[in-house]
């Protein structure tokens, strides 16, 4: 299905296949028998405990951090009350602390294994160029876009998103996707 899907040869998948098996992002999940003749389909899929994802959600006065696991779960969340967001490089410079700890905090029981982050900004983000027109809008930010800047400064690729945008996203694929089509 991937040389299918891809166009790539089957002596090429295999080999991103393997690769992937021996750094486990992915694994086996079982055999199935499609053909009365040769040997069975082998069906791999992702390790959920081998990768994660870091959200952060940056409001007016707290921030939460919290990582998750490839199959959904809950592994830490942190909430920082008592801040105040504004638009400056002290604050820049705190949140980035306050994320970086976090994910050293978490470190040795993950491994380092963070895929990514997506944090959630108030106001007009630009998901696509990675800019945010209302917070970290400084003058470092208009020639480089801010995911740049955080993902260098976290070691991570970050991804930006609209806190609103994303907060209905999740209440729609947690809670209530069967209920609502848009």
């Amino acid at each position: 299905d991937i040389t299918e899907d891809t166009g790539y040869s089957t002596t090429t998948v295999s080999k991103y296949i393997s690769s992937l098996i021996q750094t486990g992002a992915i694994k086996e999940i079982d055999k199935v028998n499609l053909h009365d003749k040769g040997r069975p389909t082998v069906r791999y899929g992702l390790s959920s405990d081998n990768n994660y994802f870091l959200g952060v959600t940056i409001n007016a006065f707290e921030i939460n951090i919290g990582l998750m696991d490839m199959a959904g779960k809950i592994i830490k969340i942190e909430r920082i009350d008592g801040m105040f967001n504004e638009n400056s490089y002290t604050k820049l410079d705190e949140i980035c602390g306050h994320i970086s700890d976090f994910i050293d905090a978490v470190h040795d029981e993950i491994n380092g294994k963070i895929l990514s982050a997506n944090i959630n900004l108030s106001g007009r983000v630009d998901s696509r160029k990675g800019t945010s027109a209302t917070v970290f809008n400084l003058e470092e930010t208009s020639t480089t876009p801010l995911v740049e800047i955080l993902s260098e400064r976290l070691g991570v690729q970050v991804f930006i998103e609209n806190d609103t945008k994303a907060m209905a996203y999740g209440e729609y694929i947690t809670h209530y996707k069967n209920s609502y089509k848009n």
